[in-house]
């Protein structure tokens, strides 16, 4: 249990600046930390309570941190900035219970980036619900509400409007700068006989390298094949790209950006995946590449948790960087030892030898996982773009033969899979590689038209094995696969 008399003190201190009741309160602060409180109408009271059942709770630095930094806010909303002397007794009332927290510039940075998150939050909530609207509204009505859709898309992401989206005859254009790179944006219910053909004659042609950012609700055809000449600064989304965009689990920029690539890769429309691909270094990786999407009780709170997870993995994205380049320097010096390693004498030598070998193991270990989850990907999306990452021409042709067959019988795979690699049976000689591995979950065979399951299959204990080799680049790629029977 906290001290009593450093209790009071905080207690005293956050009372005096944050209510009781109230958007930024104290009862705010213990509502999002799932503490209850019995009802007072003092506040000193209330945020003594606060902390004393933080303490039992085990969340005393998370209760403190929230009670100081929503003072600050609370403030700073007010237009009455706390001053250096306010803060230097909260962060002292706060040490007195054993918590440092950050100084006033940073937590006033952090209330700016929380703003900004609540903000877009926001803006793509009420853009999600006219969407849901325009969708089923009547069709005179779709041009301009998707001119506003698109409008509040680009406001929420912090694209440069040049023009805003307007509402014309058959379809919705605006111009936007992203990068140094400007783009037209076009947007139609659905494609007519050119699918790709975009009028430009009324459109400003001084920016040499323009794209197109062509947006069809009702999708592309299938067969559908861009020409690298004539269509390599186009980008295309659908209508299920626009509401993945809507829920916050993709910025418009980082969508752009896969998108370019994989049409430049593999020449064919490529739909968004749930979030951004694992393997992409440029994206962002969202948990629900790899499990179920945690259901919650509204849909705002699940567009929250998506912009709030994808803020949040920009810094996580920065310090995994960190981390390669900090394990790349460590694998030069191992490098650059072993020219010493004549010298130093055969037993080092070993010792290097083994720790290379190691990191080769390493290194095909996760290029298999990543290519086991875009197997898996490829047989719900019925595509198999972006496998040549990791997979050979054989492989591929074989995986080509198993979407055709689920195209041919109208059905997908959807697949909930915990991978283990297993070490003790894995290895690395040379320029080849096998990697075993160990899947937990469950497939579900599911019908195209409605999504229903048809059939499940649990995939306990079995064991998947990929044969790989390593090119001229490093780069491995998975030449065969095998499957064994590990109950």
């Amino acid at each position: 249990m906290p001290d009593s008399q450093a209790t009071a003190r905080l207690a005293a201190a956050v009372g005096q600046i944050l209510p009781v009741d109230g958007e930024r309160s104290l009862t705010a602060v213990g509502a999002r930390l799932d503490l209850e409180i019995a009802s007072v109408d003092d506040a000193a009271e209330y945020a003594a309570q606060l902390i004393t059942a933080a303490g039992d709770a085990g969340t005393l630095e998370e209760v403190v941190g929230a009670l100081v930094t929503e003072s600050v806010m609370y403030r700073r909303d007010a237009r009455e900035p706390i001053d250096s002397a306010e803060y230097a007794e909260l962060a002292a009332a706060a040490l007195a219970l054993g918590v440092t927290v950050p100084s006033l510039a940073e937590v006033e940075d952090t209330s700016t980036e929380d703003d900004a998150t609540e903000r877009r939050s926001r803006l793509l909530g009420a853009m999600l619900d006219l969407y849901s609207d325009m969708m089923s509204g009547p069709e005179d009505e779709r041009p301009l509400k998707l001119a506003n859709v698109l409008g509040g898309l680009l406001r929420a992401n912090d694209v440069e409007i040049l023009r805003l989206p307007q509402a014309g005859a058959s379809d919705v254009r605006g111009v936007v700068r992203m990068g140094s790179i400007e783009h037209l944006l076009t947007a139609v219910w659905e494609v007519g006989d050119d699918p790709l053909a975009v009028d430009t004659t009324e459109e400003s042609v001084h920016a040499q390298d323009r794209r197109t950012l062509l947006v069809a609700l009702q999708g592309f055809p299938r067969e559908l094949r861009l020409d690298p000449d004539r269509d390599r600064r186009k980008i295309l989304l659908d209508g299920r790209d626009l509401t993945l965009l809507l829920e916050g689990r993709w910025t418009l920029p980082h969508a752009v950006r896969w998108k370019a690539r994989e049409q430049r890769e593999t020449g064919v429309f490529a739909r968004l995946p749930i979030a951004p691909p694992e393997n992409d270094p440029t994206a962002i990786a969202f948990s629900s590449d790899t499990a179920e999407i945690v259901e919650v009780d509204s849909d705002q709170k699940t567009l929250a948790a998506n912009v709030a997870e994808f803020d949040q993995t920009i810094s996580e994205e920065i310090e995994a960087s960190e981390a390669e380049q900090k394990r790349l320097r460590v694998i030069g010096f191992i490098l650059a030892g072993i020219a010493a390693a004549v010298v130093v004498g055969l037993f080092i030598n070993s010792r290097i030898q083994e720790a290379i070998a190691e990191g080769n193991l390493d290194a095909a270990s996760v290029t298999a996982m990543r290519a086991a989850q875009a197997q898996e990907d490829a047989l719900e999306r019925l595509e198999i773009t972006g496998l040549n990452r990791y997979f050979s021409d054989d492989v591929i042709a074989s995986i080509r033969q198993q979407i055709e067959s689920l195209r041919a019988n109208n059905v997908y795979i959807t697949a909930r899979i915990d991978r283990e690699v297993l070490r003790e049976n894995s290895g690395v000689q040379d320029e080849l590689a096998f990697i075993a591995f160990r899947e937990t979950g469950e497939t579900e065979l599911r019908g195209q038209g409605d999504g229903r399951i048809i059939s499940s299959d649990p995939a306990y204990r079995a064991v998947l094995g990929f044969i790989m080799s390593r090119s001229e680049t490093g780069q491995w790629l998975v030449t065969d696969r095998r499957v064994f029977d590990s109950s």
